[in-house]
């Protein structure tokens, strides 16, 4: 299965690249910072742990690229 079919899913144990990266197949999933491409964790209870990477968004980039489009809270 390829990382697109997967909508930006990994799992524990792949290998990924440096950046942040949340759980997210549990409620309050923990954040890890890797700082070079290694394995992401186990999750220890038996599951298969699920990631996605986080990407920091900079508020002043996004009201400048969203200047010509009110802002709400759901954007």
């Amino acid at each position: 299965m390829s990382q697109i079919e997967n909508d930006g899913v990994f799992t524990a144990g792949q290998v990924v690249g440096p950046g942040t990266y949340r759980r997210v197949d549990v409620p309050n999933g923990r954040l890890i910072d890797l700082t070079r491409a290694e394995p992401l964790p186990a999750s220890l209870d038996g599951t298969i742990a699920l990631y996605r990477r986080v990407v920091p968004i900079d508020v002043r980039e996004a009201v400048a690229a969203a200047a010509h489009k009110p802002l709400s809270a759901i954007d």
